[in-house]
């Protein structure tokens, strides 16, 4: 069950839920007490790692909470190259992108790319369109802090390469520059 009354900050008053919930396991993978706050089909995509000239393509169900990102890879070890659930906290996503025909989407694990697409079962071209326009000035502000409280974790771990942290910096840097720009064209 979907808890949208949550005494916490929320990047969106209501869930919006684009496919169902259930239309795969990402949900029971999640830690305890998230509620889903976005559920959507986007493709992905990586090179191939053992051959740099070839992208692989999928669809992947992806949901959002206030703390995690769930979603599909692909297992490249199987030669059938089955499904995968994974999820990151929203500091693991590089970047969140508008990228014209490609469309809007983000980058995780500096691999994995997912962009956002429709099911044609449960929305029309016209509110694809319309949601398409929303993602970015929706979800940036929201990445941009927890990009910033995850930078402050790996900071207080000792464990973490400088060269980690510069990459984890670099990138808030740029969501920032972006997200004022947007916000400049506004005014």
């Amino acid at each position: 069950m979907i808890n949208t009354n949550h005494s916490k900050k929320k990047v969106i008053e209501i869930a919006q839920i684009y496919v169902p919930i259930d239309s795969s396991a990402l949900k029971d993978i999640l830690p305890p007490g998230e509620d889903i706050i976005y559920s959507a089909l986007f493709k992905a995509k990586m090179i191939d790692p053992y051959k740099q000239n070839r992208v692989i393509r999928w669809k992947s169900h992806v949901l959002f909470t206030n703390n995690y990102v769930a979603f599909q890879t692909l297992d490249n070890y199987s030669k059938k190259k089955p499904l995968l659930n994974q999820h990151a906290p929203w500091g693991e996503i590089n970047y969140l992108t508008s990228v014209g025909k490609l469309g809007v989407g983000f980058q995780i694990f500096r691999r994995f790319e997912y962009f956002l697409t429709r099911d044609e079962q449960y929305e029309t071209k016209e509110k694809f369109k319309e949601r398409s326009n929303k993602f970015v000035e929706t979800f940036r502000p929201h990445l941009i802090e927890k990009k910033k409280e995850y930078l402050e974790k790996l900071k207080m771990d000792p464990s973490i390469r400088k060269k980690t942290l510069k990459h984890h910096q670099k990138q808030l840097e740029k969501m920032i520059q972006k997200e004022e720009k947007r916000l400049a064209k506004l005014n």
